[in-house]
C-alpha cells in the first residue's frame, strides 16, 4: 500500500455525551464501532463556534492568525480590516489541503465551509480538487436555501455557485453521497484527503417526511433526567471520572418540571428530531465506511472525527431576527418540517454537553470540550503502532493539520510558500501520543483562546477563564480559576485560594493575546 488516504469529518453543535461511545442513548453504532477500534480523545479542544475551529482545522494554528479572529457575521466595528479579522481564511497561511494536494494527494470536501463567500475564498481556491460546499454557517437541510445568502448563491461546486437543487436532497445524505462519488472518481492509485464537514445537527431541526415519526415518546422524561442519565453513562464507560459531581443547572434553564404540558411536549419533540438528525449522520458515515471497504480502500484509511464546538443553547431570538423566524410554523405538529425553523434549547444543550457548563459560544468546557476520536485501518495501525484506547491528553484542533501531515509525511513548507511569506503552524502532530510513544502533546504548555471578548488559558491541570454573558446579553467575568483535571465540570472557582496561579495565567494569556494579534471588540465592558 502507498500514502495513506485521510478522511476528517466533523458534526456541527454536536454534545459532548451525545454519541453512545461517550455515554449517550441515541443510536450511533458505526461511530461507536469506529470509536472502538480507535482513539477516543476525551479531552479534545474546539472553539466556541463553528469559523473559528474550522480556520484552525484547515490552516494548523490560531484562529485569530488564520482569518476568523472573529466570526465574520459578529465582527465588531473596531476588528473591521484588521489583520487576522477578514473574515474569511486568510493568505497568511497555507491550508491543508493545498499542502496535501501539492504532494500529489486528490483533496475533496463536502459540506459546511463557512470559510469565505467569495469565488477566490472557497475550498476550490484552497487546495480542494473537487468540492460542494454550503458557503453559510447554516442552511436548510431541505433544500438549498441558506440565513444570509440568496439560494442560488448557498453553495458552490468546484467553485462555481450551485443553481439547481438536486433531487430529494437532503444534505446529510447529499453530502456523503457527493464524498463518495467524488473519492471513487479517481482515475489513478493516488490517495485521497476528504474533508466531510456535514450541517448537522445544527439547527434548524429538520428531517426528510419518512424519517419524522422516529424517536416520538423518547425523550418525555425531560433534560434534567437526561443529563444525569449522560454523565452516569458516561461514568461507566471511562469517559468522566468517577467523583465528577453533576453540577446544579445553571439558573437560565427552567427546570423540566416546571415547564407547561405543552411547553414540554414541544421541547421532546425538538430533542427527538435532534437525535434523528444524530442517527442519519451515524448512518450515512457507515455508508461511507461501507464505499470504502468495498472498494479495499478502508486499511489504508485514517478517519478523524470530532465536533466543531459544543453543543448549541443559545437561543435563536437572540441569533436570528425576529422576521426571518416568523417566515416559519414552529408549531409542535410543524416542526421537523422544511417550513419549520428550530434549535433545540439551552435545557438539552446543558444535558449533551454533561457535566460541563454552558454550552457553545462560552469558553467553559461546555463550549470548547468535544466529542472526537481517531481510527486507522489496518495497515496504518500497524506502521504507526496506533492501538485502541481512551486518551485523556489535552489536544486542540490545531493538531489535526500537523497530524495529518505527519501521517502523510508530507512536510509543512515553514516561513515561505512559491515565495510568498506564510505562518507556520502552531499546533503539534498527535502521531507520537497515538502511538503511545508519549502520555502528552502540549504538556505545560499555555494554551490561548479568545472569542466575543471571552478569554482562556490552558495550562497543564489548570484552566483561568473570563467568560462572557450568556447570549452577550450583558457583561462577562471575572477571572475565574478551576482545576480541570479534578473539576472538569468548572464548578470550584480557586481564584481566591491560588491567586498567584491566576495572574501567571492571565500573564500568559497576555502572551497569547499578543502574540495572535487578538483585538477585543469595542462592545467589551
Amino acid at each position: 500500500m502507498g500514502r495513506p488516504n485521510i478522511l476528517v469529518i466533523v458534526a456541527d453543535d454536536l454534545g459532548y455525551t451525545d454519541l453512545g461511545f461517550m455515554g449517550g442513548e441515541i443510536a450511533t453504532p458505526n461511530l461507536d464501532t469506529l470509536a472502538g477500534k480507535g482513539q477516543v480523545l476525551t479531552s479534545f479542544y474546539a472553539a466556541p463556534t463553528c469559523s473559528p475551529a474550522r480556520a484552525m482545522l484547515m490552516s494548523g494554528t490560531d484562529n485569530h492568525l488564520a482569518g476568523l479572529g472573529t466570526m465574520y457575521e459578529a465582527i465588531a466595528p473596531n476588528q473591521k480590516g484588521m489583520p487576522g479579522y477578514e473574515g474569511y481564511l486568510n493568505d497568511d497561511v497555507l491550508p491543508l489541503p493545498r499542502i496535501l494536494r501539492d504532494a500529489g494527494y486528490h483533496t475533496f470536501m463536502t459540506g459546511k465551509w463557512h470559510l469565505g463567500y467569495e469565488r477566490q475564498h472557497s475550498p476550490a481556491a484552497r487546495g480542494f480538487s473537487r468540492s460542494f460546499a454550503l458557503l453559510a454557517g447554516a442552511g436548510s437541510h431541505l433544500n438549498l436555501s441558506s440565513l444570509d445568502r440568496d439560494v442560488d448563491e448557498s453553495y458552490r461546486e468546484d467553485g462555481e455557485y450551485v443553481t439547481e437543487q438536486p433531487e430529494g436532497f437532503y444534505s446529510t445524505r447529499f453530502f456523503t453521497e457527493r464524498m463518495i462519488e467524488y473519492i471513487g472518481s479517481r482515475e489513478d492509485d493516488e490517495p485521497f484527503f476528504g474533508y466531510l464537514a456535514y450541517t448537522a445537527p445544527h439547527w434548524p431541526l429538520q428531517v426528510p417526511d419518512a424519517d419524522l415519526d422516529r424517536n416520538r415518546g423518547a425523550y418525555d422524561e425531560g433534560y434534567d433526567v437526561l443529563r444525569s442519565d449522560r454523565l452516569k453513562k458516561a461514568k461507566a464507560l471511562g469517559i468522566i471520572a468517577e467523583d465528577v459531581a453533576l453540577p446544579e443547572s445553571l439558573p437560565s434553564v427552567v427546570p423540566w418540571n416546571h415547564l407547561s404540558r405543552e411547553q414540554r411536549q414541544h421541547a421532546a419533540r425538538q430533542m427527538e428530531l435532534y437525535a434523528t438528525m444524530v442517527e442519519i449522520m451515524d448512518a450515512e458515515i457507515g455508508k461511507l465506511i461501507n464505499s470504502l471497504n468495498e472498494a479495499d480502500e478502508l486499511d489504508n484509511t485514517a478517519i478523524f472525527f470530532l465536533s466543531d464546538n459544543g453543543a448549541e443553547g443559545t437561543p435563536l431570538e437572540v441569533m436570528l431576527s425576529a422576521e426571518w423566524l416568523d417566515s416559519f410554523s414552529n408549531s409542535t405538529e410543524d416542526l421537523g418540517t422544511e417550513n419549520s425553523f428550530s434549535g433545540y434549547g439551552n435545557g438539552w444543550a446543558q444535558a449533551s454537553m454533561a457535566p460541563f457548563k454552558f454550552w457553545k459560544m462560552h469558553l467553559t468546557e461546555g463550549g470548547v470540550r468535544v466529542p472526537a476520536f481517531v481510527w486507522a485501518g489496518k495497515t496504518i495501525a500497524g506502521q504507526h503502532r496506533i492501538r485502541a484506547a481512551r486518551n485523556a491528553a489535552v489536544v486542540t484542533v490545531m493538531d489535526l493539520a500537523p497530524t495529518i501531515l505527519d501521517l502523510a509525511s508530507v512536510p509543512h513548507p515553514g516561513n515561505s510558500y512559491k515565495g510568498k511569506e506564510i505562518l507556520p503552524m502552531r499546533g503539534k502532530s498527535m502521531i507520537p501520543l497515538l502511538a503511545q510513544e508519549t502520555q502528552s502533546v502540549h504538556g505545560n504548555e499555555p494554551l490561548g483562546a479568545e472569542l466575543f471578548d471571552g478569554r482562556s488559558l490552558r495550562k497543564g491541570a489548570w484552566k483561568a477563564v473570563w467568560d462572557i454573558a450568556p447570549g452577550l446579553q450583558g457583561s462577562g467575568g471575572p477571572w475565574q480559576l478551576y482545576n480541570i483535571e479534578e473539576d472538569p465540570a468548572e464548578s470550584k472557582d480557586l481564584a481566591s485560594q491560588y491567586p498567584d496561579k491566576l495572574a501567571e495565567l492571565i500573564s500568559d494569556w497576555d502572551r497569547y493575546a499578543r502574540e495572535t494579534g487578538v483585538i477585543r471588540p469595542q462592545f467589551a465592558h
